[in-house]
């Protein structure tokens, strides 16, 4: 029997620029394969990160060229080829319903032609 997967959130595919933080500092840069209210997946990376690695993940979304940037704490649930899961932990709830509102126009919206 094929097992069901069961999600709290929907996830929306979008390529988005983000940067990953580490204790304030930079630690990578990638773009995400999609993002949902719970969390994000973020391809790209130049190396894995380790399973329940803290982060702050930093997301930029060009809307109408607003280069707005939002910064949400993350842990990292689960590591693949090029990237990571990471679950969002203590985000705001202004700031995911701003940030889903922007992928939302951004996914229907101008799109890259490398997106």
């Amino acid at each position: 029997m094929a097992q069901v997967e069961q999600r709290r959130y929907a996830r929306v595919p979008v390529a988005l620029d983000c940067v990953l933080y580490s204790d304030g500092a930079p630690v990578d840069f990638g773009r995400t394969r999609d993002f949902s209210r719970g969390g994000v997946a973020v391809r790209g990376l130049s190396a894995p990160l380790p399973s329940n690695a803290r982060l702050v993940i930093e997301l930029r979304v060009d809307v109408g060229h607003t280069g707005e940037r939002y910064r949400i704490p993350a842990r990292v649930t689960r590591s693949f080829d090029d990237g990571v899961a990471a679950v969002f932990t203590d985000a705001e709830p202004d700031t995911i319903a701003a940030l889903e509102r922007r992928v939302q126009e951004h996914s229907h919206g101008e799109r890259r032609p490398d997106a």
